[in-house]
């Protein structure tokens, strides 16, 4: 797994562009819906540390960036995983250039601050919501 900091200025040298996912981390793309209410929870446990890194937005979807190998346990319906060698769009820099590229926006954006997100965590969050999703 890649450090948070390298992490970071990937992130920051493929704003507004295209990122080439991997190695040291994969992504997950989540339902908006399905993604906002997870998160929500998450930020209701009293957690020593937030779980939850940076989050982009992609044509409905917001991209979780976590460590290799993420995909087992099997993700839930309504979520798509992007191994190593695959590509996302990003955003630009908050505060910068409006994105060109697929809508896409930040939701969570700390560039000196956490980046990867705990899977385990946002896929136990994502399992207790998916019901609610579902009925909304």
């Amino acid at each position: 797994m890649r450090p948070d900091s390298e992490l970071a200025d990937l992130l920051l040298l493929h704003c507004a562009g295209i990122l080439p996912v991997g190695p040291g981390f994969e992504v997950v793309l989540i339902d908006e819906d399905l993604a906002h209410q997870a998160v929500a929870l998450l930020d209701r446990m009293e957690l020593s540390v937030d779980p939850v890194g940076a989050v982009s937005a992609v044509e409905g979807r917001w991209a979780f960036f976590v460590p290799e190998e993420s995909d087992i346990p099997v993700w839930p319906a309504r979520t798509q995983y992007f191994s190593c060698g695959t590509t996302l769009p990003l955003p630009p820099i908050p505060g910068t250039t409006p994105a060109l590229i697929n809508s896409t926006r930040w939701i969570r954006w700390q560039p000196f601050g956490r980046v990867i997100t705990a899977p385990l965590l946002l896929q136990l969050a994502v399992n207790a919501v998916a019901p609610r999703a579902l009925a909304s």
